[in-house]
């Protein structure tokens, strides 16, 4: 950012040259603010370095060895809200902090949905990104031919292939690694064909399929791992009992208690798996619990089968109690260990699924510290693993109906109830009301077990929100909270990351990842890019397609510099926004609407930003415009501003914490430059890229005299209207609304909807003036300061 040192042509009034009043104290000074805006600049140079090292360094390498971390219903609101966690649990505000894994280079965007699902489930999804086709919801490792709990429809020729099985074929080693039951959607889906991910067992299988001489076509997922996971080396996670016959009694290791297992075959499929691996001349590894893990010695001869829970492994945040069963971290870095002994490479599969299960019963401190957990493992493995030999993949399959606002400010403590109220609404304990007079949370869920059934929002006011188990409020009573359509993001680092730079279809993560390892159908192809093959499925060409977009931008991207810039904002165009959108968009065309494609889509690059103003941590468009207009982050309501500005303070608008929008600054350089917009032209957006005010709300005059009593202080801080002629003089083009804000209330201009006479807003009348000097200043050939409103003359 550059501070505005001196302002462009002025036809109005000029700022007074004399003392200004000095800036009051900040009374709520914000943890992690930088009251120099340079500091703005710093991490904007820091990330257009990284970018610039990430284009001269890439190159079109194939990975060794690929791991996939999978965070379980991880959506970018999860994302948001683990990062604010983060942050405060180091005893910071929060929003500036960074994941681990939000440092990678590369960045996209997957869209989530079934073949006959708007709204996705985990299994549909895990075909997608396992295996690169999409298939129906409910469904494992087959394509869409196969119908949901159908299992005549499971035919063999209807299997689809994962990028680690087809890796473990051409001599890598494998593993999957999940805090879930390895037999559940995500890891069931590496391994398993399957028409219903319910079919874990053959208990639950039989009671979908009574006809018994059907069942040989659907065996259940437990079965199908002894036979087609057989040669994974490392299989890490929960769901014991999946493997064990209702006559065999094991152990809990969290109660002690002696618990039977869930099979009807009475087949100990454990003791199968053992029998299988010696078979194949490998030293069987079965271990139960978390000291078992940290003693096992790695041993490039043996194959390890770890079930450490019952069912699905506890929360983080319940196991940090006690530690009886091993994190994820310790899980991934013991499979690393024991897959990095084998020279050809590995693949592996990492899941952070109970993510997903916290936010399915509205735990969202569950599972918010699940996903930390999930952030410490992506942690280890690039401390096991090289970036020039390692694709890194870390994605979601799908996200929540879970969201972050309700104006906190910045420092917001995540769980605890919102201080901060934008209507002056509060109850006796100093917690900001809704207009319900109830207290809230920033945290809120679309649906799910805390919406309250048949009587209003439940009264919060006595109750402990930061407990561990409290249950997030919700608008839709369902039993379980469902997911999100949205799109989930990517983030990608080492040999072949740059392949995610757009928005994709689910299914392409698994063709960068097999492309990457040259596996399955890429290992053939010149370079795993020219296809000699014409039997092509549906998802594979669409893959391809994209495969070829990013090499082709590769090639092309040089550090040219641009000679035009167009920045396209959508005001509150978030990615369920976007998704909505473009469904709308397919639908309108008469199609389903999720295979869509907006324009801007197309678009060779992809990234996210980080929204938050210095003092609040739901932002407003004034504090934001001034961030990717200026370059500086400040407050809420303020703009053009530095954050030394408070805001509704015309005293502490000093010239000298005004700043200077990218617009501004390619006027000075001889580029043309314009606004366009739906909103007035005095607005949040517009109005940050050439005014400089402690108050969005200061459109006009009378807006501003109403905060400014003192009309000495006033020439402080001209209104935006106002601003707009004296500091937007030089603009080629402004296009917008809000004619109103420019007129005096003693002039009429006609309403071009409703025909009616209108009167004008402004208190003044020096905006009949200021309309004629426009008119001269823009007929003039050449714009200069021009003194004195009264002494207009081109040729000064």
């Amino acid at each position: 950012s550059i501070l505005l040192g001196s302002l462009l042509a002025t036809v109005c009034k000029s700022f007074p040259d004399g003392d200004f009043i000095k800036l009051l104290p900040e009374t709520r000074p914000q943890p992690g603010q930088s009251s120099d805006p340079s500091h703005w600049a710093k991490i904007a140079k820091q990330d257009l370095q990284t970018a610039t090292d990430v284009l001269r360094q890439t190159k079109e390498n194939r990975a060794k060895n690929a791991i996939l971390f999978l965070g379980d219903g991880m959506g970018v609101p999860s994302i948001t809200v683990g990062r604010i966690l983060k942050g405060q649990l180091a005893g910071n505000s929060g929003e500036e902090e960074i994941l681990e894994f939000e440092r990678f280079p590369h960045t996209g965007l997957s869209k989530t949905y079934n073949t006959d699902m708007q709204t996705p489930d985990s299994a549909g999804t895990a075909t997608a990104f396992l295996c690169g086709v999409k298939a129906k919801s409910g469904t494992m490792g087959v394509n869409e031919q196969v119908i949901s709990r159908n299992c005549t429809s499971q035919l063999k020729e209807r299997n689809v292939m994962s990028f680690l099985n087809e890796a473990q074929q051409l001599g890598k080693s494998v593993g999957i690694v999940t805090t879930t039951r390895i037999t559940h959607a995500t890891p069931g889906a590496a391994y398993s064909h399957t028409a219903s991910r319910d079919w874990e067992d053959d208990t639950e299988r039989n009671s979908d399929v009574p006809n018994v001489n059907e069942r040989s076509m659907c065996p259940d997922i437990a079965e199908q791992l002894v036979e087609y996971a057989i040669n994974y080396t490392v299989i890490f996670g929960g769901g014991r009992l999946k493997f064990l016959p209702k006559n065999e009694i094991t152990i809990d290791p969290i109660t002690g208690r002696n618990v039977s297992g869930s099979r009807s075959d009475s087949v100990n499929l454990i003791n199968k798996w053992k029998q299988r691996q010696e078979g194949y001349g490998r030293r069987p590894v079965y271990l139960e619990t978390r000291k078992e893990l940290q003693d096992t010695p790695t041993d490039p001869n043996a194959a390890y089968f770890g079930l450490f829970a019952m069912s699905h492994l506890r929360y983080d945040l319940d196991n940090q109690k006690d530690g009886k069963e091993p994190t994820l971290e310790e899980m991934t870095r013991k499979a690393i260990e024991i897959l990095s002994q084998n020279p050809n490479g590995f693949a592996l599969l990492v899941e952070g699924g109970r993510i997903d299960h916290g936010h399915h019963e509205n735990l969202a401190q569950k599972s918010m510290h699940d996903l930390l957990a999930f952030e410490k493992a992506i942690k280890a493995a690039g401390e096991l693993t090289k970036p020039d030999d390692t694709l890194t993949i870390v994605t979601a399959d799908h996200s929540h109906v879970f969201s972050i606002g309700g104006w906190g400010r910045r420092g917001q403590p995540i769980f605890g109830k919102v201080k901060f109220s934008y209507f002056n609404r509060f109850n006796s304990k100093g917690e900001a009301l809704g207009f319900d007079d109830l207290p809230y949370t920033p945290l809120f869920y679309g649906d799910g077990p805390g919406a309250p059934v048949g009587r209003p929002r439940a009264n919060i006011t006595d109750v402990d929100t930061e407990q561990e188990n409290y249950k997030q409020q919700a608008v839709v009573n369902f039993p379980i909270e469902s997911h999100a359509a949205e799109d989930v993001p990517i983030y990608a680092r080492g040999p072949g990351s740059h392949l995610f730079h757009a928005t994709h279809e689910q299914s392409y993560i698994a063709h960068v990842i097999k492309y990457s390892l040259c596996v399955g159908s890429y290992r053939a192809e010149n370079y795993c890019l020219s296809s000699s093959s014409s039997d092509l499925s549906h998802w594979a060409k669409i893959a391809k397609q994209d495969l070829q977009t990013a090499t082709d931008v590769l090639r092309q991207t040089k550090e040219n510099r641009a000679k035009n810039a167009i920045l396209f904002l959508g005001d509150g165009m978030g990615v369920p926004s976007i998704t909505v959108g473009r469904i709308l968009k397919g639908q309108l065309a008469g199609n389903s609407g999720e295979e869509e494609i907006l324009e801007f889509e197309r678009f060779p690059h992809t990234g996210l930003s980080k929204t938050y103003n210095t003092d609040m941590q739901t932002p407003d468009s004034a504090g934001t415009a001034t961030a990717f207009l200026c370059g500086v982050k400040a407050k809420s309501g303020t703009m053009g501003v530095n954050e030394q500005v408070i805001s509704r303070n015309c005293t502490s608008q000093l010239k000298e914490r005004s700043v200077m929008s990218f617009l501004n600054e390619a006027q000075q350089l001889g580029k043309s430059v314009g606004i366009v917009t739906t909103t007035r032209i005095t607005h949040a957006t517009p109005g940050a890229a050439y005014s400089h005010t402690a108050s969005r709300d200061w459109e006009d005059d009378t807006e501003r005299n109403s905060d400014v009593p003192n009309v000495n202080e006033r020439s402080m801080c001209p209104d935006i209207a106002e601003q707009l002629v004296e500091y937007a003089i030089n603009y080629t083009v402004i296009f917008g609304g809000g004619r109103l804000k420019f007129l005096p209330k003693n002039e009429i201009t006609i309403d071009p909807i409703s025909g009616r006479n209108v009167s004008g807003s402004r208190s003044d009348s020096a905006m009949d003036v200021v309309r004629s000097t426009w008119r001269l200043a823009r007929s003039c050939k050449t714009l200069r300061r021009i003194p004195k409103l009264h002494t207009l003359d081109c040729s000064q």
